[in-house]
Formats: C-alpha cells, structure tokens, sequence
C-alpha cells in the first residue's frame, strides 16, 4: 500500500513539474503575441500573476497544492486501485459470453481506446462537478476550490480531500464503465500502449488545468465549443451570480454545450473571482488551512441544528459566521 502511494505520488508531482514548462511557453507566445514590446519581468508577472495574492490566499494555496499532490491525491488514487475495481468487461462476458473482435489491434484500435477512455472521464468529471455544486454538503467540500480570489497553477491543487472522493468514484464508475463496455462490444482487449497514451493523456490534462487555472485571457476560438480555454473556466470561478453553475468541464466544454450549461464571455466581459459577491475580500472564510478543511463539517453541523426541533417544537435558530 506505501508503495503504490509513493507511486502515485511521484506521479502527481511529475505532471505538475512537467507541465509547467509546456503551461508558460503557451503563456509566453500568447504574452508576445498580444505585447510585443515588454520585458521578461511583465512576462513572468502575466504568466504567474503570484504579486497579486494576498498573504493569506498564497499560504493557503502553497500548502493545500503541496497536501494534495503529496499526500490527499496519492493516498485516495492507491486506495481505489487497491481496493476499489470494476472489471466491466468481465460482468459482460460472464453474462453474454466473449465476442468476436470487430477491430484489429494496431493504431488504430489505440486511438480509439483512448477517445473512449478520454470521453468516459470527460464525462465523469462533468457529472461529479455537477454533483458538487448542487448538493449541500459535497457543495461544502467543493466551496474551498471557489474561495480563490486570483487564478494560478496553485489553483488546480486547491481543493477538500472528500471532493476528490467524488471525482474517483464518478471516474471508476463512468470512465471504466465506459471503456469496459467498449472492450467488450468490440470483443478487444486493452491495447498494449494504453499504459503510454494514458501518461500523455495525463500531461495534456495537467497543462490544460494549469491554462484552465490562469488570468491567462485565452480563448481556443471556435474549439471553445469543445475544449475548455482559460476564459470559458474563468467564468467557473467567476463570484458574479450570473455566472452560477456554469462551465463543468475539466479539459472539456463539449459536455456543457450538450447539457445547457456552457457559458462563453464576452470578449470584454468583467468580472471578480470568489464564491459570491458576499464572501470576498475581508468576507473571505477561508482564510486559513484549517478552516477550509472544517468547513464543510462546521457548515453540516449548523444545517443539523436548524432542522433539530426545540423543546417547544421550532427549529433552533442557529447563526452561522459566512
């Protein structure tokens, strides 16, 4: 078990070591682009706008990164491998028995592994965003990713452990629901470079999240309506109540323009980042490591209070601090 954690890891920080490169040479051509006359010093302050953070935000955000790359992300990961598995391939064949392959192995069985591996996460991340904004108290586990008030790479990490839970499980089930349903209709088995097409899988999500996760004003043009550029995921994080529950996708917007909830800004459109328009600045509540972690109990423990009947048989008033 430690030794799959070390793996996992390892993994995690190496796509986040091997992204950041590729996230500010993407950066830096759009910087040129725009700036053709600037210096490598406004370069660096466009790319990793750090001098905007408030002390409080920068702390925070430092150690939620480093306690979900190192610890939170590894230890869930290896505890789904371990312990959790769903050989849907297997359950058809027992039912339906083993058909035969409709598709050659060779490249192009591996490209289309990896689409429908692709889609099926895609797919699961969206309805696990969904859940997390719609349900009381997965929304408290989900408030400490919206509490950030400047968007950096250090954004991507911020996040409770218990939201990851449900990012796992929506993967496990719809994604390797999704590919073990593929294997068994074409009667393949899983391509031999799987195992490689998924680490760049993993490095294109990486950078996509650290694109996703920037003041970067990058829209992807007409491939808006199927990736999700830096300005569509900016509207995600936006504290305006215009923008509510909008744009779900990881590096994916296709889903939201399929199930109405896709947002595209205009291309002057302002906005502030936060939770609301109430919880920002000063207003903040996560202005430390450990009041973003108890939160989401705090919160669930006041929702228990108002429904608790008193002695006279009316709910206890309960004021909470926001």
């Amino acid at each position: 078990m430690l030794g799959v954690t070390l793996m996992n890891a390892a993994g995690e920080i190496g796509f986040l070591l091997a992204s950041l490169p590729l996230f500010a040479v993407i950066g830096a051509a759009f910087f040129f682009a725009v700036h053709r006359q600037a210096t490598w010093r406004d370069l660096y302050r466009f790319v990793f706008p750090f001098h905007r953070y408030r002390d409080r935000q920068m702390h925070v955000d430092l150690w939620m990164l480093i306690a979900s790359r190192a610890l939170w992300f590894p230890i869930l990961n290896a505890i789904g491998a371990v312990f959790v598995s769903l050989d849907v391939q297997a359950v058809l064949i027992g039912h339906w028995g083993q058909r035969a392959p409709v598709i050659e192995q060779g490249w192009g069985l591996l490209a289309l592994q990896l689409g429908v591996t692709y889609l099926g996460l895609e797919l699961g991340g969206y309805w696990a965003h969904r859940f997390l904004h719609t349900q009381g108290f997965l929304w408290y586990t989900h408030r400490a990713h919206h509490s950030a008030e400047v968007l950096t790479f250090l954004v991507g990490g911020r996040g409770h452990p218990l939201e990851h839970i449900v990012f796992m499980l929506f993967s496990i089930v719809v994604g390797g629901g999704t590919m073990g349903a593929f294997l068994f209709l074409t009667g393949t088995s899983l391509h031999a470079g799987m195992p490689t097409a998924m680490l760049v899988l993993g490095l294109f999500a990486s950078v996509m999240d650290k694109i996703s996760h920037s003041e970067l004003p990058i829209s992807f043009g007409p491939l808006d309506y199927v990736f999700m550029s830096a300005r569509m995921h900016q509207i995600h994080h936006s504290a305006e109540y215009r923008h509510r529950d909008k744009n779900f996708g990881g590096t994916m917007s296709l889903f939201d323009w399929i199930f109405g909830t896709a947002y595209r800004p205009g291309r002057d459109e302002q906005f502030r980042f936060g939770m609301s328009p109430d919880e920002i600045g000063a207003n903040n509540p996560h202005q430390s490591l450990r009041a973003l972690y108890l939160e989401p109990f705090t919160l669930a423990w006041a929702d228990h209070r108002k429904r608790t009947p008193s002695a006279d048989g009316s709910a206890e008033a309960v004021i909470t601090k926001e």
